[in-house]
């Protein structure tokens, strides 16, 4: 992955057009998979296959920890919920929806970030351009930290009220009505406080 000269002119017209820059002014990693050879034709280069076999293993041992932990507390907690018989039903509807913003949770670096970089590096492999405009993968993965935390957000019952009270401006309205009814949990010296 490491920078050549046929690498470079590989690339030279492309940053000059694209971006207006000079290759010998710039630092990249790259991968060229399909080298041309003395006979004109295209070969594969192996060592650029051996970076992305590497690569390859690191998202699979990491694809393999969020499927086995995953898999295994989806057991675990559907043992846990046949057993619970003297739960309240709030508790367990709690531990459900719990469960369920889990595995929405397992799945969204699956979506926005194993699926591109597979695609990413999978297509040039495969000697294939697709010609994406835009950066496809830098642009997924700077999604999950935003995304990650919304099925928490929206699955789990108390925190989707409070969300849609607070986006509905009845935030205020109800902090008064639970003081003049007496039911809040804040103290009465602490109304003046950001909740």
């Amino acid at each position: 992955m490491s920078e050549s000269s046929e690498t470079s002119d590989f690339m030279r017209p492309y940053l000059k057009q694209k971006f207006d820059l000079d290759i010998d002014q710039c630092t990249y990693i790259a991968l060229y998979f399909w080298r041309p050879g003395p006979d004109g034709k295209v070969h594969p280069d192996i060592f650029s296959f051996i970076g992305v076999g590497i690569l390859y293993l690191i998202l699979s041992f990491s694809l393999f920890c969020v499927l086995y932990f995953g898999i295994n507390c989806y057991l675990w907690i559907s043992r846990k919920l046949g057993s619970l018989e003297n739960q309240s039903q709030a508790t367990k509807s709690l531990q459900t929806q719990l469960f369920y913003a889990l595995l929405i949770q397992a799945l969204i670096p699956f979506v926005l970030m194993y699926l591109p970089a597979t695609i990413v590096f999978t297509f040039p492999m495969l000697n294939l351009d697709f010609d994406i405009k835009y950066p496809f993968m830098e642009i997924t993965i700077a999604l999950y930290p935003a995304i990650d935390p919304f099925p928490t957000i929206l699955i789990i019952k108390h925190y989707r009220i409070a969300v849609i009270r607070i986006l509905k401006c009845n935030r205020t309205n109800q902090i008064s009505e639970d003081y003049s009814h007496g039911t809040s949990a804040v103290p009465k010296n602490m109304s003046n406080a950001v909740i």
